[in-house]
């Protein structure tokens, strides 16, 4: 028997389900005001297509809570603190924020779930969907890079500048989402961003270090993420660098544990060391320094390589053009459906 479906709220629209948890459901959502202004702009006469465009830029991320024995308190306190201090580091781009959220006072039913509207782009997959989408794929290295660069901006901007600081304590692929965000072009209209940009979700069980707490004592909590940092980048690396999956009849097998030969003498140097990392100057100096130069060299053909593999597996269960229009139309498609 299908398990009841989730109720957004009121002010909702669900598109499609992004992934179901047994503690949380996580689904990409639109503003009903904008599908209010969208269904008008149609009946003056705007053209589907232009419509349809608009709306894209306005798709959000729902999640909430299955039951009401967990509890999202503490990821809204976090987020809402992100959300203040993003614009003191860049490291706060990198960061998911929260657009919306539960709030306990003004609730109608007590028995309601707590949740949280967060920001999307509908260009965007997690890393770990982009890598099951084509397991035979040579990624380009600049997805590398990236991953490296962003991901310590957004941890510096968690331990160093936010007060109080922030460990995220949960880093996984799954919890990195790759994006080609909206932006104006040099006539001032929107068009999906050349260079994508990496987002650091999975808050749910961060939290903040204590007012009270020494701040001349290292914190245990910041060198736990530094060197979980450190064993995802070893994953990305190895990923890019080594252990390819090959496939041998309809099985995939992993390749032998050795690096191409191609792999800088940086990229060795780290994979020695990155069990020893327990700090971001530490993981800094290993391979990120290298990684932001490497970043740097990255042309528009890699960039464009790249965006075109991420919209593919964005849409590998459904184009959201078509999702959206189906929605607009009324008829909008089972998507409780994974």
């Amino acid at each position: 028997m299908r398990e009841e479906s989730p109720e957004p709220p009121s002010n909702y629209t669900i598109l499609r389900c992004v992934s179901n948890s047994l503690i949380h459901y996580v689904y990409m959502c639109l503003p009903n005001s904008a599908l209010e202004e969208a269904r008008s702009a149609l009946t003056m006469g705007t053209d589907e297509e232009s419509v349809t465009e608009a709306l894209l830029k306005r798709v959000v991320v729902w999640k909430e809570n299955r039951t009401s024995s967990t509890n999202m308190t503490s990821e809204i306190r976090v987020l809402l603190e992100i959300r203040r201090q993003t614009s003191l580091h860049s490291g706060g781009e990198h960061c998911v924020q929260i657009l919306d959220y539960d709030d306990k006072e003004t609730r109608v039913r007590k028995k309601e779930q707590e949740w949280l509207v967060m920001a999307a782009s509908p260009v965007c997959c997690d890393l770990q969907t982009l890598y099951r989408f084509d397991r035979m794929a040579a990624f380009p290295k600049a997805l590398l890079w990236l991953i490296i660069t962003e991901l310590s901006d957004a941890f510096w901007f968690l331990q160093r500048v936010c007060d109080p600081p922030i460990a995220h304590r949960e880093i996984s692929k799954n919890g990195v989402l790759i994006t080609f965000p909206h932006e104006a072009n040099e006539n001032s209209e929107s068009t999906t961003a050349k260079r994508p940009k990496i987002t650091l979700t999975g808050f749910g069980h961060s939290s903040m270090r204590k007012h009270t707490a020494s701040k001349d004592k290292p914190w245990r909590k910041a060198a736990e993420d530094a060197g979980m940092l450190a064993l995802e980048i070893y994953y990305h690396v190895k990923k890019h660098y080594g252990d390819i999956p090959r496939r041998r009849g309809k099985a995939m097998m992993l390749g032998p544990s050795t690096l191409d030969l191609d792999a800088p003498k940086e990229v060795e140097n780290f994979l020695q060391v990155h069990g020893e990392v327990k700090s971001l100057e530490q993981l800094q100096k290993e391979i990120g320094n290298f990684a932001k130069e490497k970043l740097e060299e990255v042309g528009d053909e890699e960039w464009d390589e790249l965006r075109n593999l991420v919209a593919e597996a964005a849409e590998s269960k459904g184009s959201w053009k078509a999702i959206i229009k189906d929605v607009l139309s009324g008829q909008p498609k089972d998507w409780n459906a994974i």
